[in-house]
């Protein structure tokens, strides 16, 4: 593949990072999560999978955007996503019925599924080496900070009327004619694009050691973020959803933060990154499990945000390298994403059964308990596979292969 480095110029890169911005519409309505659920009258594990109904959609959605890039503009494809991103923010705003909130959902689901894989695989397909480490993680960051405002801004919008959180999506539509005035296309991306018989080997036993590891990592980790504003509010920590807001922002503010430094922890660390990453998201939610004050809260959401802000790119990297090619790159992380959407749908209703059978009494805080035990053992076993194949010299062991 031909070098891109230096193809586009900064407003370009900024309008490819800008495609994350529809992928965190959904944090305006994080602070009035809780009162959703009451005016409503469904209980927390229904109402956290329902709000996972996006994740369940990019199981197909992702890969069917992935399929697309080889025959369209991917600009055409996110500006098409985005529109049912915005209206599907949008719609809460207007309707006043638990069905129409419920189809709310299956709307950004279809954005969300389609956008979730292309905005890191244009990156790992168009740069390379530590220029596509570094925007990788400036991806994630720039995603973090927009996070970050989108989840304070619903919380001030909606401390008086929960539904004036979901207007906050209009800022959707500068982002979009901001993408279409100069976001690269993929006349790069399709110079790349898959080619080969049907047969070629895509995927390798790694890729799917990986994303098994990684389907358990993502169905605990979820339960951090969405049980976070209900425990604040349900439990009276924080007195309104404006406060909520900025501690769920604390997170993406120390997330966009990892994301500037990612490349530099990547080379200090190197392939340890990933444990790094999974540690802290362990400790985050070790800590959330016992906390009883806000300040606590916030520490936690400070160690949550820096391991989330590690694990993004990182993991995004590694399951890309993994595939049996890198034209085969892309591929690798639409099923990656995939996967992720299995995992978070599944995750409350699955963390309410193992919390029944070990007759856990935490109430909102039972999905934390069972979370991090096993987010540290998926820690120690990725560490003794890195320690097994090679620590630290590992991946220049597997390119000599």
């Amino acid at each position: 593949m031909e070098n891109t480095e230096n193809q586009y110029d900064v407003l370009n890169m900024a309008a490819a990072m800008t495609v994350t911005g529809f992928i965190y519409l959904a944090s305006f309505a994080g602070p009035v999560a809780n009162s959703v659920m009451t005016e409503f009258g469904i209980e927390p594990s229904t109402f956290k999978t329902i709000n996972m109904i996006p994740s369940l959609m990019m199981v197909v959605l992702s890969l069917l955007s992935g399929a697309l890039t080889s025959k369209y503009p991917i600009k055409k494809i996110v500006l098409f996503a985005a529109c049912f991103s915005i209206t599907g923010t949008l719609i809460p705003a207007f309707t006043h019925t638990w069905p129409a909130y419920v189809a709310s959902r299956v709307v950004f689901g279809i954005g969300n599924g389609m956008l979730f894989p292309m905005a890191s695989a244009i990156i790992n397909q168009l740069f390379t080496g530590a220029q596509r480490d570094k925007l990788m993680g400036l991806r994630a960051g720039v995603g973090a900070l927009m996070g970050a405002a989108f989840t304070t801004l619903g919380g001030i919008m909606g401390r008086v009327i929960w539904r004036h959180a979901y207007l906050c999506a209009l800022i959707g539509i500068p982002l979009w004619l901001f993408i279409l005035w100069k976001c690269p296309t993929n006349e790069v991306y399709t110079k790349a694009k898959v080619q080969g018989g049907s047969n070629e080997k895509k995927l390798t036993g790694k890729t799917y050691l990986i994303l098994v590891a990684l389907f358990v990592f993502n169905m605990m980790m979820v339960s951090f973020q969405a049980n976070l504003p209900l425990v604040l509010n349900g439990e009276k920590i924080a007195p309104d959803s404006a406060v909520t807001s900025t501690v769920q922002s604390t997170i993406t503010v120390c997330a966009f933060l990892a994301g500037l430094v990612f490349a530099t922890a990547k080379k200090a660390t190197r392939r340890f990154i990933s444990p790094l990453a999974f540690v802290l998201v362990g400790a985050a939610t070790l800590l959330a499990c016992y906390a009883k004050t806000l300040p606590l809260f916030y520490v936690a959401a400070v160690i949550f945000g820096f391991g989330f802000g590690f694990y993004n790119p990182a993991l995004t990297v590694a399951v890309a390298q993994s595939a049996a090619s890198p034209k085969y790159g892309a591929i690798a992380i639409s099923v990656y994403t995939s996967v992720l959407g299995v995992a978070q749908f599944g995750s409350a209703k699955v963390l309410k059964f193992i919390a029944e059978k070990l007759g856990l009494n935490l109430g909102l805080r039972n999905d934390w308990q069972i979370a991090w035990p096993v987010v540290l053992v998926v820690t120690a076993a990725a560490v003794a596979y890195i320690m097994m194949t090679g620590g630290a010299d590992g991946k220049k062991k597997e390119e000599a292969k």
